[in-house]
């Protein structure tokens, strides 16, 4: 027994070392590679490198090193298509292989596609991916997806980049909104549609709202969507508790201006539930209906489509818990969100955002309503 592993030993040893010998000569070629013949050629060897160490006794750090090998490799093909593409040398994957006049020269040149070249449009997708990063910085993810006991390979790459970019979109994008927001953090008498250009363009984390329930509030949604489109940050949300007869309605005139996400529920709790006569129906729960400016900011924080608040009409005749906004409020949006709310009704809304620490506006068009809603957000900032 002793001998067989002594055996095994001195077997991936010798592996190991052939792999790392191999791979100086794959980073010489990835570094020297200049024309298609040599690129290509580079990709091939950084590719049999890769499986090579896959298929060793090779540990992680020796594998996750080829894989940064590869990846460097399918960067050099983003190279080379982005400079052939620049020169005119290179079309799109689609068109048809065509003959084009060199006017500096007076020559015939042919324009090439990728599959001229026998690039997989796919790896040569990536490669102009990675050319967001140095090859040292390729490096540098392979050497910490090692620290952290994970793999490495040039997908993870691209979706590295692709996470640093999108946390830095969103970065600026917050930072963007703030600036825009700082002035605005108050409760306003009137419609909305009338004096909604209070709240700045694309300042606002969350939408959160409850609108009248009745057939003639329906015209309020197209309104309401539009405002919503405009007010909204990229990846922000618009949350509206919606009556079960305007639901149709609701989601087409939304649906105009942002991206149906979901639909929640309000479970109604309490000893009596209402009563839809026209419809012989008792009504056991509300929908609220979610949509997104072009997508969710943060689809990683996972949100129960089933509210169910206790409830509360101390402040307005068609209050909703102040659970139910603090839920989403808090979930939707971060320490220094916007939460803004085109029907304040009670002042449910506000009262759940001052007590989360988030900035708010609000819009009310009935004055008594403003005044119950200003006695309620004075108590609540106390």
């Amino acid at each position: 027994m002793p001998t067989t592993i002594a055996k095994r030993s001195r077997k991936s040893e010798i592996t190991v070392a052939t792999i790392e010998k191999a791979q100086h000569e794959v980073e010489r070629a990835i570094a020297e590679a200049f024309d298609p013949d040599s690129v290509i050629r580079a990709y091939d060897m950084a590719t049999g490198l890769r499986l090579l160490a896959r298929q060793s006794d090779a540990n992680k750090a020796v594998q996750n090193r080829c894989g940064a090998s590869h990846a460097k490799s399918v960067r050099k093909i983003g190279e080379l298509t982005t400079e052939m593409r620049k020169a005119g040398l290179l079309a799109n994957a689609h068109r048809p292989k065509s003959v084009t006049q060199d006017d500096s020269f007076g020559e015939v040149s042919s324009v090439m596609t990728l599959s001229d070249l026998g690039i997989n449009r796919n790896i040569a997708a990536a490669g102009v991916k990675l050319l967001a990063v140095d090859p040292s910085d390729i490096d540098a993810m392979a050497e910490a997806a090692t620290k952290d006991g994970k793999d490495f390979s040039c997908k993870r790459a691209v979706a590295d980049i692709r996470d640093r970019q999108a946390q830095k979109k969103k970065s600026h994008e917050k930072a963007e909104a703030i600036k825009r927001r700082k002035s605005v953090d108050g409760l306003y008498l009137g419609d909305f549609r009338k004096i909604g250009d209070k709240i700045p363009d694309a300042s606002v984390d969350l939408i959160f709202t409850d609108p009248p329930y009745d057939r003639k509030a329906i015209e309020l949604f197209d309104g309401l969507g539009e405002f919503a489109a405009r007010v909204l940050r990229p990846g922000g949300s618009l949350i509206a508790y919606i009556g079960q007869i305007q639901l149709p309605d609701a989601v087409a005139d939304l649906s105009k201006h942002l991206r149906y996400w979901w639909t929640c529920s309000c479970y109604h709790s309490g000893p009596t539930l209402l009563r839809m006569n026209e419809y012989g129906i008792v009504n056991g729960w509300k929908p609220m209906l979610w949509f997104v400016k072009e997508t969710r900011g943060d689809k990683t924080t996972f949100v129960n489509d089933v509210a169910t608040g206790s409830r509360e009409k101390s402040h307005h005749e068609w209050q909703q818990s102040e659970a139910e906004a603090r839920y989403f409020i808090e979930l939707l949006t971060e320490k220094d969100g916007f939460v803004v709310d085109p029907f304040c009704g009670g002042g449910t809304t506000p009262a759940a955002c001052i007590g989360l620490g988030r900035k708010w506006a609000a819009f009310e068009i009935d004055e008594a309503n403003l005044a119950r809603a200003s006695e309620r957000i004075v108590e609540a900032q106390k």
